[in-house]
């Protein structure tokens, strides 16, 4: 998930690329970068989650996610991604943008 944000291809164009049989042009590395999750942490079903918009307010802080309809403890419900000087700074900042988001029911 990080290569969402750490260089110019991601992940999913590289795939998509690769199936499609189209070039992959040199892959760059931006910044300094780091995902932290999103964590159900009880059953939920049409989730929200209050505290998005507070750390996507957060400087270099980007939220994926992913709109799954249910979840349960521990179940992935997005991600927290983050760039910075170092990797060390880019996860502080991914991890406190991720604790900021709850995943509730509507």
């Amino acid at each position: 998930m990080v290569t969402l944000i750490s260089q110019n291809l991601s992940e999913f164009d590289l795939h998509a690329r690769a199936i499609l049989g189209l070039p992959i042009s040199k892959i760059r590395t931006v910044k300094a970068a780091a995902s932290s999750v999103i964590l159900a942490d009880s059953d939920v079903e049409n989730p929200i989650y209050p505290g998005l918009e507070k750390a996507m307010s957060l400087p270099d802080v980007d939220v994926r996610i992913f709109g799954k309809q249910s979840g349960h403890r521990y179940r992935r419900m997005g991600v927290a991604l983050a760039i910075g000087k170092t990797t060390t700074e880019a996860r502080r900042q991914a991890n406190k943008a991720a604790a900021m988001i709850r995943v509730k029911n509507r």
